[in-house]
């Protein structure tokens, strides 16, 4: 809710790294103007899963036109010379979103770090339309390191704390949003 408002144009085409339990998915579905939305999820078993309606959100996603559900491994793509789309390596994105990570620091998997390095975000970069806009979500605390990663490749660098109720905890729990626009 906080990236896709920042994006410029009526048909949007939006790339977002992890499907997981589809919130990101969603979010970005209820913008009226994505009219082209790649999700790229590492694990077959949560396409599924969301493709055979098990998860709340699974009908919602898998069942939008504009939703395509694609099984690969983000950070690959994103390194790849053809980009997400082999069959078309020049195509841009107005969005890239990436909910994978816990944080720039903390890693699902330890071979993603170099992702978070200016070099990686430049090439993501070049992934973006003129203007696009760069999001990431992370849980743990900002990052300074990343921040500055993050100026070296986009302008109008900022983080966003989104406070949340969780049954879990007596006080509201947060997140971060990085986000950034391309130079």
């Amino acid at each position: 809710d906080l990236a896709l408002p920042l994006a410029h144009g009526e048909k949007l085409d939006v790339v977002i790294g992890g499907l997981g339990l589809g919130y990101t998915a969603e979010a970005a579905l209820r913008d009226p103007r994505v009219a082209a939305l790649t999700v790229v999820e590492l694990i077959p078993e949560v396409i599924e899963w969301h493709r055979e309606h098990l998860l709340p959100l699974g009908e919602a996603v898998s069942g939008d036109p504009r939703c395509e559900l694609v099984q690969s491994d983000f950070f690959a793509l994103a390194r790849s010379p053809g980009g997400f789309f082999h069959d078309k390596p020049q195509r841009l994105h107005d969005a890239i979103l990436i909910d994978i990570d816990h944080s720039t620091t903390h890693f699902i998997d330890p071979a993603t770090v170099d992702f978070y390095s200016t070099e990686a975000l430049e090439a993501l970069s070049r992934r973006l339309a003129p203007a696009g806009i760069f999001a990431l979500w992370s849980t743990d605390a900002e990052d300074p390191v990343f921040v500055e990663a993050m100026r070296e490749c986009f302008t109008e660098v900022r983080v966003e704390r989104v406070e949340f109720e969780t049954p879990y905890r007596d006080k509201p729990a947060f997140n971060l949003i990085y986000l950034g626009r391309k130079r």
